[in-house]
């Protein structure tokens, strides 16, 4: 049931509550204006905009698979679509590709709307590929149909890029299911659109592999004026490549926000870990009674049996908790055992999605249509540093971006490809 406590500033953070979940109406209240300003053409930053969608509805029957979703997406942006099976993704792209029609609301891509034929660049969710066709020849014939003059070079360094290149003259038949993947990823970046969409694009793929695509798409968004939107059910893809991340639910949009921002809102614990300096069990036991004491809801997760001197404890996140206030504490207690090995450790992204996912199947009421009372609650921020290894270089993305400044067209643009959105 959702509570609400009181009236606040507007100005202030608004949130509200469900399944004692903080939900940020704020943060959905704004994505909405900001869409419906983009929409309206009154936005200062409207060219800035690649992609709107406007209380876009599809129906089937009395049943909403996406209701009144509003976005907006920048150019040079990786947008991130989050959502449990059936929560609506796949229909959002379908709408956006053309593919069906909304039953209410717009969707424009480069102020234009989508039904207009709009080039994009897509990487469906099952792979769309003709089966009697080598990887070769697949890109060769594609990059034609865009006008490339150099077509054989171009369809070559898209190969290098995705690692298709030893596999290149075998036919689309005979490939694995991470090899029909990444060609399809290939075709997706092939004419680089002013907007590209994934739908799960490094799904099958090997941990390697799916590193080097990171690293591609991060090189896109780099370099380009392209924006990205994926969806992906990999919570590490989505914090390494999106810059904004989007929950759906039952087709509505329930939070957004950078991955950080998610974490702190909707993570429900903390993980602290310790390394006592001493085997002695007598100490083990003082660090495990003085944690305890310290942080009274605190779950310890390293048995009793355990010889280790690693301690880990599970603390469960309150509305007015504070990162910074719970590793101050935990600060204090290291330097009273002299512990030199301590870590408080934030709910994943993952975490925070499963939170989410918690009211998939209860009926709870629609964040932006309540005009009940809203209740407040302190947003906090964090500093966290993290020592996880960027994904390795590759030689072939290089080949990639500096052959994209390279290329040019055998003729003038046709009328469907937009010849703007070239690396610079």
């Amino acid at each position: 049931m959702a509570t609400r406590k009181g009236k606040v500033d507007n100005s202030k953070l608004v949130t509200t509550s469900v399944q004692d979940i903080i939900i940020d109406e704020q943060a959905l209240l704004k994505e909405r204006e900001t869409a419906n300003e983009v929409n309206s053409g009154v936005h200062p930053d409207t060219d800035e905009y690649v992609l709107v969608t406007n209380n876009l509805v599809k129906k089937y029957g009395s049943f909403a698979a996406v209701n009144e979703l509003s976005l907006a997406v920048k150019r040079g942006e990786c947008f991130g679509l989050l959502g449990v099976n059936g929560a609506g993704k796949t229909t959002t792209f379908n709408m956006l590709t053309g593919q069906i029609f909304a039953t209410s609301g717009t969707a424009k891509i480069n102020k234009k709307d989508v039904i207009d034929h709009i080039p994009l660049g897509y990487c469906p969710q099952f792979d769309a590929l003709l089966m009697d066709l080598t990887g070769r020849e697949t890109l060769e014939i594609l990059a034609q149909m865009h006008g490339y003059s150099h077509y054989k070079d171009k369809a070559k360094v898209i190969l290098e890029s995705v690692g298709m290149l030893p596999h290149a003259d075998k036919l689309v038949r005979y490939y694995s299911g991470g090899q029909r993947r990444k060609l399809s990823v290939g075709v997706a970046l092939l004419a680089l659109m002013k907007m590209i969409i994934l739908d799960e694009p490094t799904t099958g793929i090997d941990p390697k592999a799916r590193r080097d695509i990171w690293k591609l798409l991060l090189g896109v968004r780099k370099h380009s004026q392209s924006a990205i939107m994926l969806t992906s059910h990999s919570m590490d893809e989505c914090e390494a490549l999106c810059s904004r991340i989007a929950v759906l639910n039952k087709g509505e949009l329930i939070a957004i926000g950078e991955s950080q921002t998610l974490k702190s809102l909707y993570g429900n614990n903390y993980t602290m870990t310790m390394t006592v300096p001493s085997e002695d069990e007598s100490v083990k036991s003082e660090v495990k009674k003085e944690v305890e004491e310290t942080f009274t809801d605190s779950v310890i997760k390293t048995t009793e049996e355990s010889k280790t001197l690693n301690l880990k404890w599970l603390i469960p996140k309150k509305p007015d908790d504070k990162w910074s206030n719970k590793f101050s504490q935990m600060q204090q207690l290291a330097q009273k055992y002299n512990i030199k090995d301590y870590c408080l450790g934030q709910s994943s992204l993952e975490d925070a999605f499963l939170r989410l996912s918690e009211t998939n199947d209860k009926n709870y009421p629609s964040f932006m249509k309540n005009s009940a009372d809203k209740g407040e609650t302190e947003k906090e921020t964090e500093i966290m540093t993290t020592n996880e290894e960027a994904p390795r270089s590759n030689s072939n993305d290089n080949n990639f971006f500096e052959f994209m400044d390279k290329t040019t067209l055998s003729q003038g643009p046709r009328n469907y490809h937009d010849n703007s959105n070239h690396f610079t």
